[in-house]
């Protein structure tokens, strides 16, 4: 029915059930609505979405573009997905699960670092690597393609580091060094370093852009950058969720600059002011923390303070630009300009997907939050003219309203990210 009434030259279902002995989840990737742009496409290549088998395909559209998936090898789903991709015109993308996905099952190919298992990985990256030149698409879609290929192939290292697999270890050195390399060059993720100031959509940025999956270690959030650059007594911080609590504890210690001053020349620092929406808290003279949520559900949120400061206020700006240059000389002291990102991240207006959105109520205090956002990114980029600065395009802003952390105006969805 869907591909009829949207005309789509396949359905793909972006959700999908999580299985555990003990519990059944779903878990919701791209938002739903039809991908009909060269870019959205592209978008789909970028994101966990590779298995060929919660799809439903118009198979008028298969037979003229000979689109097949051999069964000469394993992962032959991996390879053949792109070609789907680089194909179609259309690709609606449904919100209904699709398939139940059993965690950690033994014999799971996804898990398995075994040496003949990766030559066959190399076996089907060849097999779409020659479909898509014999089409005449490689060229179109190499950027978003070069991702994909480096992802997994990062992902299957990872898997390799912790197995232990010599000979395996071998046979991914080999497809670096004969096929990745040679067609999209060189990419050393694994001797790189993240520095995260910023909120959580910028860390899902840059754990997607620089192939980290779940790993951005430092990571610097729920922090005015009022606070993080004030000085601070030790305070003991009792929290129930330990990231968060670790978050305050870095602020407490006033450890973003510090952390900064002990950069490398692998290491790379991105920002954006999301979390300067909080107000700050005058505790004592010259001493600052932000009345963030890890601090109203801390210990310390009974604090007794000398003046609470608005967000965004004159004051705010104030003491927000004196800790701005501040930052922007630490960053210039220890880090080259081509490696601090400045990502222009905004709270979306709307929630819903691709097929329909629905505006948020606090519409003016989004509008407020926004454009403070974008008074403190120009201050910056007049205190720091070199660094990089990366926005993505507005009409994917919004919150996908299966979003797994919930239906709040700070964040977007995988899209966006």
């Amino acid at each position: 029915d869907t591909i009829a009434r949207t005309g789509a030259d396949f359905v793909a279902s972006s959700s999908y059930y999580e299985a555990t002995p003990d519990n059944v989840s779903i878990r919701h990737e791209m938002p739903e609505g039809l991908y009909d742009t060269k870019e959205m496409r592209e978008i789909l290549l970028c994101d966990d979405f590779v298995t060929m088998w919660k799809k439903l395909y118009r198979r008028e559209w298969l037979l003229d573009h000979q689109l097949m998936q051999p069964e000469l090898f394993h992962y032959e789903d991996w390879g053949t997905y792109p070609l789907m991709v680089a194909s179609a015109d259309t690709v609606y993308v449904s919100a209904v699960p699709g398939t139940y996905y059993r965690l950690q099952r033994e014999g799971a190919l996804s898990l398995d670092s075994e040496t003949a298992l990766l030559a066959d990985f190399e076996k089907t990256m060849q097999f779409m690597f020659e479909y898509l030149e014999k089409s005449g698409r490689y060229d179109s879609v190499r950027p978003a393609l070069r991702y994909y290929c480096f992802k997994d192939y990062c992902t299957r290292m990872l898997l390799n580091l912790e197995s232990g697999n010599r000979k395996a270890g071998e046979c991914l050195e080999k497809i670096r060094q004969e096929t990745l390399i040679p067609r999209f060059g060189t990419l050393d993720f694994l001797s790189s370093r993240y520095i995260v100031f910023g909120g959580f959509s910028l860390r899902w940025e840059v754990q997607k852009a620089c192939l980290t999956d779940s790993k951005v270690d430092e990571h610097f959030c729920f922090s005015s950058l009022i606070a993080a650059c004030s000085r601070h007594q030790g305070q003991e911080i009792a929290h129930k969720n330990d990231f968060r609590r670790k978050q305050m504890e870095q602020e407490m210690k006033s450890a973003l600059l510090g952390t900064i001053g002990e950069t490398n020349e692998n290491t790379f620092f991105f920002l954006d002011f999301m979390e300067e929406r909080f107000d700050v808290l005058e505790v004592e003279e010259g001493i600052y923390v932000t009345e963030s949520d890890a601090f109203l559900e801390s210990n310390l949120r009974n604090t007794e303070y000398i003046r609470r400061i608005k967000s965004g206020s004159d004051e705010h700006m104030a003491l927000w630009k004196s800790a701005c240059e501040k930052l922007a000389s630490e960053l210039k002291r220890h880090l080259k300009p081509e490696r601090i990102f400045l990502i222009k991240n905004r709270m979306s207006s709307t929630y819903g997907n691709f097929a329909s959105r629905k505006p948020y109520e606090n519409q003016r205090e989004i509008e407020r939050i926004n454009k403070m956002l974008e008074r403190m990114e120009a201050y910056f980029t007049g205190c720091l003219p070199e660094a990089t600065v990366l926005e993505s395009d507005a009409k994917y802003l919004f919150t996908d309203e299966q979003f797994r952390l919930g239906r709040y105006p700070e964040y977007a969805n995988n899209a966006w990210y």
